[in-house]
């Protein structure tokens, strides 16, 4: 049994994934006290279970004052790339639990100083402990020579929350499907305007959609990038005809409730690059990329609580190691390009969400905690002195 503490979670802006691990420690009766600067309507909603207090700092200073005056703590430090927060928290040699959503090794649309380069890597060396959700770390590890004991990296998966009144509405589809309408299909990701030139993942898209909207199959976007105009269809010219057709939708950001209510008007959700189905010289730098290789996505588990099949491509062999005999995964390929709307009508008409309904226990809460609690134990004394 782990000594009771109280687990400050600190991020400078709020992420679904610290409202997860929050949810984790509570369920191993521990108080979780969040700390936070910034907020974000970025898939996050702060009304939940998963924290005791909640406060929200000016700044880095402020929020580390208020830290340093709560006793019997455990720091659990999350980020989306090297910051202020982290800066602080190695020079002043706090003891800290690492988090993070990109390690800017693997991520290529976005550009970083050397300077902050630097920083990422000492927040990473001077942690006691890390926590991940995909396998980015081990990647930065080796392209960086960074000698860290692998006992200290703690698996902590995602989940969805298993709600009553959630399971009611997904078992109500169950019995509610209609063969005669158009196939829905929801996609979510880090989307940018396609005028940017950076933007290898948003163009990459569009080519994609082309592939299969239409001829009975429509498809919607939700953008998770913090651009109040990432949901406008002028950020997508690309997409026009698809759009004027009513075949794409391109909907605006939400917060996380909203969005796994959203996801139960769908059929199918997809998880796929355009390099999946065409090979475009823009994307050859993404596709390199370690992040294909590595990375992850919190939006999978909204899917699965939604009880949605997810069409896979040939990338993401993380997110297929995790789906593997789960039966949430459909995997695409190459001969299936026109028959698309055939292939997922098949699996409509034989109700394939009640053949993978049971399935879904193995991704919730309740069995993330579990493995939670085994793997939390590796990280020593230096936490639970």
């Amino acid at each position: 049994m782990l000594n009771k503490k109280n687990i400050i979670l600190m991020g400078m802006q709020i992420s679904d994934r610290i409202i997860l691990m929050g949810k984790l420690w509570k369920n191993l009766n521990h108080t979780v006290i969040l700390l936070y600067c910034n907020e974000s309507i970025v898939f996050t909603n702060l009304k939940n279970e998963s924290f005791d207090v909640i406060i929200k700092a000016q700044n880095a200073d402020e929020l580390l004052t208020i830290a340093m005056k709560i006793s019997n703590s455990i720091f659990h430090y999350f980020n989306y790339g090297p910051d202020q927060l982290g800066y602080y928290l190695y020079s002043n040699k706090f003891t800290y639990i690492y988090d993070y959503k990109d390690l800017f090794s693997n991520v290529v649309h976005q550009t970083i100083d050397d300077n902050s380069l630097a920083i990422e890597k000492e927040i990473v060396k001077n942690s006691v402990a890390i926590t991940r959700r995909d396998e980015q770390i081990f990647y930065y590890l080796k392209m960086n020579n960074i000698d860290y004991d692998l006992e200290k990296i703690i698996y902590s998966p995602g989940y969805f929350n298993k709600e009553i009144e959630y399971e009611k509405k997904v078992i109500s589809n169950l019995s509610n499907y209609y063969v005669d309408k158009p196939i829905k299909i929801i996609m979510s990701g880090g989307y940018l305007s396609e005028s940017n030139p950076e933007s290898i993942l948003y163009e990459g898209i569009s080519h994609l959609v082309k592939q299969f909207a239409g001829n009975g199959l429509e498809i919607d976007l939700i953008g998770n990038f913090s651009s109040s105009l990432s949901h406008e269809a002028s950020n997508f010219p690309l997409l026009t005809e698809l759009v004027s057709r009513k075949w794409v939708n391109i909907l605006p950001m939400t917060n996380s409730e909203d969005f796994d209510n959203v996801l139960l008007n769908y059929d199918f959700a997809m998880h796929m690059f355009n390099f999946d189905v065409i090979e475009s010289d823009y994307t050859i730098q993404f596709k390199n990329s370690n992040l294909l290789d590595y990375g992850g996505s919190a939006r999978i588990y909204s899917f699965i609580k939604a009880n949605l099949p997810i069409i896979l491509g040939k990338s993401l062999p993380h997110i297929k190691n995790i789906l593997e005999n789960s039966g949430f995964a459909i995997e695409y390929r190459d001969e299936y390009k026109d028959s698309m709307k055939n292939i997922l009508n098949n699996y409509r008409v034989a109700n394939y969400k009640k053949e993978i309904y049971p399935y879904r226990d193995k991704f919730n809460d309740r069995v993330a905690t579990i493995k939670f609690k085994e793997n939390i134990k590796q990280i020593g004394k230096e936490i639970y002195a």
